[in-house]
């Protein structure tokens, strides 16, 4: 795929495993829609890359995308694959993997 990037700069510098018990407040989800909910997770940055691993299986309820909202605070957006109301558990101890870039503010547009 060509690029505008000459250097290459989007290596990843560090990778991290958490484990962190995240507390938000989880909200009923109306049928067929997504609620996004923010927790607590100190040491993040708004760069990183997050992933998210729920420990336990909801019938009907996904993560459709996670996100580094602000530094500390990662937003978790779940959904409603139902049309019943449904309600996230909260409380759990998630499995939380960052990735931070070793370039992150000149990150390259393509690969070339």
């Amino acid at each position: 795929m060509p690029g505008a990037s000459n250097v290459p700069s989007g290596n990843v510098a560090n990778m991290f495993i958490l484990q962190p018990t995240l507390t938000f407040t989880p909200t009923t989800i109306a049928g067929t829609t997504g609620s996004e909910v923010t927790a607590s997770v100190p040491g993040l940055l708004t760069n990183d890359f997050v992933y998210v691993n729920q420990p336990a299986a909801q019938t009907n309820v996904g993560i459709d995308n996670v996100r580094v909202s602000a530094n500390g605070v990662m937003a978790i957006l779940f959904s409603n694959n139902s049309t019943a109301t449904q309600t996230p558990t909260g409380g759990q101890v998630y499995t939380v993997v960052v990735m931070r870039g070793a370039n992150p503010s000149s990150l390259p547009a393509a690969i070339e």
